[in-house]
């Protein structure tokens, strides 16, 4: 099997049309570029002057060779799909990645077609695999089956011993959340979460249901309504190649959606419960691609698994980057974080070399540009033997994007 990997992290269908000019098409793609090794490939789409402008930053400051970019039409939408009909013109490219590894954002039948005809393996979940446990539906049982219909829901969850789930209920409709809501009530949960079952960095989260308040003007249903956890800590860990090496990460949230990730050393209480979940959840699911669970950690330190993500999560690419800037020292504290970048990358990455705050290998600190795209999406990832050192990192760069 060859070392080399065929970055292929495009966005999933329902992302269309979710972001203005289809941004997801670009990031999600363009993040994964500081991931590469020297024997690595990476798809990446046309239409983005951005994304182009930021490649060249990477090939002239990183070192990459631009052979290494492999760029299909933005139409159609999904990458897996502008391989697959502009086979003919790429297949050429695709050679030296024969026998290496596909690594989707998260895999189908596509990617494992592309890979059947180059002989290549797929970092990835099963189609079903994905469906079964890629849904917060999964982790609660149908209110029917509260009210008497068994019929309901399917918590393939249920049953795991030192699991921590938030009590909650599925619904499909108005009637079905309105008597959900009252059954939690009646059980003492005064406060509630609506989520959407697939929802992702937060999105289709509403804060705050009671029990006679005011209910979202509208809802896309099936969605999940959950007890409200009073949170000091929304911890999350990745995995790769269904293998987890112990870090855990806390989320940077920008209200309630995903705005990067910091390395976190949570007091030993925390860490012994979410070293016992992640196990639990590894051995029940065995994994065999990317992805990841998100926790919260309430006021008195209990902590709650809340989201199966059998898919890359935003903190791959930081983890992946770490290890590609950082080979040797793959414990260093990160930050990553979004920005609004304003500035040309080039003229970004001059301001930090003038402040000297711009990445330093050498001395394993320092600021770089995990991705940045103006006008599109841009996220900034700081290295540093310590938070304050990170934080008066994030201060610094922040007045120069």
């Amino acid at each position: 099997m060859s070392n080399t990997r065929l970055l292929m992290a495009g966005p999933k269908p329902e992302f269309w049309n979710t972001e203005p000019g289809n941004r997801d098409q670009y990031y999600i793609a363009g993040r994964m570029i500081l991931s590469m090794k020297s024997c690595d490939r990476i798809v990446l789409p046309c239409g983005s002057l951005e994304l182009e402008r930021f490649v060249e930053f990477c090939i002239k400051v990183f070192g990459y060779k631009s052979d290494q970019f492999i760029w299909v039409p933005k139409d159609p939408y999904l990458l897996e799909d502008a391989v697959l009909t502009n086979w003919g013109r790429l297949a050429p490219y695709l050679e030296d990645c024969r026998e290496g590894v596909i690594v989707p954002y998260a895999a189908n039948q596509k990617h494992w077609d592309i890979a059947s005809m180059l002989g290549m393996a797929v970092m990835g979940e099963e189609p079903d695999f994905a469906e079964m446990y890629g849904n917060k539906c999964t982790l609660h049982l149908h209110i029917k089956a509260n009210g008497g219909d068994k019929t309901g829901g399917r918590p393939y969850f249920d049953g795991i011993q030192g699991l921590r789930i938030p009590r909650g209920y599925v619904v499909d409709d108005w009637d079905q959340l309105r008597f959900a809501i009252s059954v939690l009530n009646r059980d003492g949960v005064s406060r509630m979460v609506i989520k959407a079952p697939l929802g992702a960095g937060g999105d289709g989260i509403y804060l705050n249901i009671t029990h006679g308040g005011i209910l979202p003007a509208s809802l896309t249903f099936p969605v999940v309504l959950e007890e409200m956890i009073e949170i000091i800590h929304a911890p999350s860990v990745q995995y790769t190649g269904g293998v987890w090496n112990g870090t855990i990460l806390l989320q940077v949230m920008d209200g309630n959606s995903f705005a990067g990730n910091h390395l976190w050393s949570p007091p030993e209480k925390v860490v012994g419960q979410i070293n016992t979940m992640t196990r639990l959840l590894i051995d029940h699911l065995k994994p065999q691609g990317c992805g990841g669970f998100d926790f919260l950690v309430d006021t008195s330190g209990l902590v709650y698994f809340v989201d199966p993500n059998p898919r890359m999560t935003g903190a791959h690419p930081a983890l992946w980057a770490r290890e590609r800037l950082l080979p040797c020292a793959q414990k260093t504290p990160f930050l990553t974080w979004k920005v609004k970048a304003q500035v040309d990358v080039f003229e970004f990455w001059k301001r930090l070399q003038e402040a000297g705050i711009a990445f330093n290998a050498q001395i394993g600190q320092g600021v770089v540009p995990l991705c940045y795209m103006p006008g599109v999406w841009s996220m900034l990832m700081a290295f540093g033997p310590t938070d304050a050192v990170l934080n008066s990192l994030q201060h610094d760069a922040n007045t120069m994007v």
